[in-house]
């Protein structure tokens, strides 16, 4: 099927489960693990939604109880802030990862590694990577005539690393664009609809489709492991042409301005971008406008 006649809704149906579960079969996005157990349960609290939203900054310490199969959230001087139930990827550390554990487990927040997985993959040994970094490994494609790039971003250390959570292991949620509307770019319009949309802006790549990983026990969808995001790809890569100076002043000006276009537009969906680089490049230190970076 050629682009022309590929439409929207054809093209988002090509990305099935069995589809996506074949490209976690690649061997680019394997990642290798080589931190501790504990660490993998201090990241999955990190990822649990509290009861009170200011115990996430407080809390130090936690203790997993193997027999309720609860965990107990502490502040530093051990007094309990909440009491939950442990989740299917926790329970699945504790009986695999750790499972020569004896008795409870009890984890600090300070233990947590800094570094606990890298990708495996040499870009140079692979055409499609476009990008290999710490938090997401990006491969590109071309389907139906449609230049796009797969992201594969962990929130677990533990995902895409074969010996642990490895592809039978993991339940996938797949969202289409297709499924929602379109909130078109209007940045004079106050009226916002309630219903669940997609921002669209000239200046934000396209989503196509976005795949939330999940333990396979994990039925109530408590614990997202990872994303991988299926988008367009841009035209080119702005970092090196911005690192080597290829880009005049006036160029510049026009890439400050769109980002402060795209921003306010997210801005007035309610959606805030937290990735704001706090040493901005020269140029925009010149421009006055500091409070915009590249992610």
């Amino acid at each position: 099927m050629s682009h022309q006649q590929c439409s929207l809704s054809d093209f988002c149906n090509y990305f099935t489960e069995k589809k996506i579960r074949t490209l976690l079969l690649r061997p680019e996005i394997e990642r290798q693990y080589f931190g501790h157990g504990e660490s993998l349960l201090i990241e999955s609290i990190n990822r649990m939604s509290f009861f009170e939203t200011g115990n996430y900054l407080l809390w130090e310490k936690a203790t997993f109880y193997k027999s309720s199969a609860r965990v107990v959230i502490q502040n530093k001087n051990d007094d309990p802030l909440e009491n939950h139930s442990a989740t299917a990827y926790q329970n699945w550390v504790i009986e695999t990862v750790l499972s020569d554990s004896v008795g409870d487990i009890r984890v600090e927040k300070k233990n947590l590694e800094e570094k606990l997985a890298q990708w495996l993959a040499p870009p140079d040994n692979f055409s499609n990577i476009v990008s290999c970094g710490g938090e997401a490994l990006i491969l590109s494609d071309n389907v139906f005539g449609k230049n796009i790039v797969y992201r594969f971003h962990p929130f677990s250390s533990a995902l895409f690393c074969v010996r642990l959570l490895a592809n039978l292991h993991v339940r996938l949620k797949i969202n289409k664009v297709t499924d929602y509307s379109t909130h078109q770019y209007d940045v004079i319009s106050a009226n916002r609809s309630s219903a669940r949309f997609i921002p669209y802006h000239p200046n934000l790549l396209y989503n196509y489709v976005n795949v939330e990983i999940f333990h396979k026990d994990d039925v109530d969808e408590k614990d997202c492991l990872g994303w991988i995001t299926v988008s367009s790809r841009a035209e080119c890569d702005l970092a090196p042409a911005l690192q080597q100076n290829k880009l005049d002043i006036e160029e510049r000006k026009c890439i400050i301005i769109q980002l402060e276009n795209v921003l306010n537009y997210l801005l007035s969906l309610n959606l805030i971008y937290f990735d704001l680089k706090g040493s901005p490049p020269p140029f925009f230190r010149i421009l006055g406008a500091d409070n915009f970076a590249f992610a």
